[in-house]
C-alpha cells in the first residue's frame, strides 16, 4: 500500500475499500457512516468526516495513513490476518478448502500404501517395516486432518 502514498484521501479510501472486499453499501453497514458519505469521499467532493476513523477501521488501514498518505498504510491486525480483497470468509472457505484436499491426497496415500503393502507381504519384502510404519504416519495424518474438520465446521 505504500505506493499509494501519494495519492489522493479519495483514491486511497477507495482502493482500501475495494482491497477488503467491500463495495460503498457494504463499507457503510460496517462502518457506520453513510453511503453517502463514502461516496462523497471517494469522488473528492469532500476532503474529511467525522467518520474517517470507522472508515479506516473497517478498511483495516492505518487513519493516519489514510487521511495524509503518511506511514506504513495497514494496521497491525491486516498484517496478521494477511487479508485479502473476498475477506475473513473467503479465508475461511480457503483453509476448509485445503483441509479437504489435504485430506483427500492423505486418503489416497493412505489406499496406495495398504495396495502396497498387501503386495509387499505376499512377497516377504525387506520393505514391509518402512511401508508399516509410513502407513502409520498417513493414519494419524488422516486424523489430526479429520479433528482439524470438525473443528472448523
Amino acid at each position: 500500500m505504500s505506493h499509494m502514498a501519494n495519492q489522493t484521501l479519495a483514491e486511497r479510501l477507495s482502493q482500501s475499500r475495494t482491497n477488503v472486499g467491500l463495495s460503498q453499501q457494504a463499507l457503510a453497514k460496517v462502518s457506520g457512516v453513510s453511503q453517502q458519505t463514502i461516496s462523497s469521499l471517494e469522488s473528492g467532493k469532500i476532503q474529511s468526516s467525522k467518520g474517517l476513523l470507522a472508515l479506516a477501521e473497517a478498511c483495516k488501514v492505518d487513519i493516519t495513513w489514510l487521511v495524509s498518505g503518511k506511514g506504513e498504510g495497514l494496521t497491525l491486525d491486516a498484517h496478521v490476518e494477511h487479508r485479502r480483497p473476498q475477506g475473513l470468509i473467503a479465508n475461511a472457505q480457503e483453509v476448509i478448502r485445503g483441509v479437504v484436499q489435504a485430506d483427500i491426497l492423505v486418503k489416497v496415500a493412505h489406499d496406495q500404501l495398504q495396495a502396497a503393502l498387501a503386495v509387499l507381504e505376499k512377497t516377504n519384502h525387506p520393505l514391509i517395516p518402512q511401508i508399516g510404519e509410513a502407513l502409520f504416519i498417513v493414519r494419524m495424518a488422516s486424523a489430526t486432518l479429520s479433528a482439524d474438520a470438525g473443528r472448523s465446521s
